[in-house]
């Protein structure tokens, strides 16, 4: 098996991306148990997305929206006519790879996050691909997948999370461990 030892950076080819730095901090809510320094630690977060179909794009976007410093995008799949109906993405975006055409969104809402994305199944990256991420977010159909990201972040100090999508369709939050973003219990 040939594992790929780095993932592809996206850079920013146009100017009418969204520049101000402030946005985010002006717009972020108080949330409730956060450090006074949350907005800076949101902003030096690294985090990595595996799976980019509905739910993992949505969560990607958040994360960019938050101008965040470094995002890994990981997906295997091409974007199909059926994910008009439950991504958010447009007609034109159709055959694209799902992970680098988020990437380019992601780093158009926000130029200063380094963004970098993998068309191709994670199980074929070098282990240390994602290997500085404070968050893991597996949201992928894939068991797989699941798997060989969990083994790798086994010995990593870092906050694991996972989404299931239900036979009712509802999805399912639940982190790995109670440390999360540096600081940041969850309950």
């Amino acid at each position: 098996m040939c594992l790929m030892n780095d993932m592809n950076e996206i850079l920013l080819s146009n100017h009418l991306a969204v520049s101000e730095t402030t946005v985010a901090g002006k717009r972020l809510p108080n949330l409730i148990d956060a450090p006074p320094d949350s907005n800076k630690i949101l902003r030096a977060s690294k985090v990595a997305v595996i799976g980019c179909g509905a739910i993992g794009r949505s969560i990607a976007l958040h994360f960019a929206r938050l101008n965040i410093r470094k995002l890994w995008l990981v997906d295997k799949k091409k974007i199909k006519k059926e994910s008009l109906l439950t991504h958010a993405v447009v007609p034109q975006e159709i055959s694209m790879p799902k992970a680098t055409n988020l990437g380019r969104l992601v780093k158009t809402i926000s130029p200063e996050t380094r963004v970098f994305a993998y068309d191709g199944p994670v199980e074929m990256l070098d282990l240390m691909s994602f290997g500085d991420a404070d968050l893991v977010i597996l949201a992928t159909d894939n068991l797989n997948a699941e798997i060989m990201v969990g083994q790798r972040c086994l010995w990593r100090p870092i906050c694991l999370s996972g989404l299931r999508i239900f036979p009712c369709g509802m999805a399912g939050f639940k982190p790995a461990n109670k440390v999360c973003l540096r600081g940041w219990r969850s309950e």
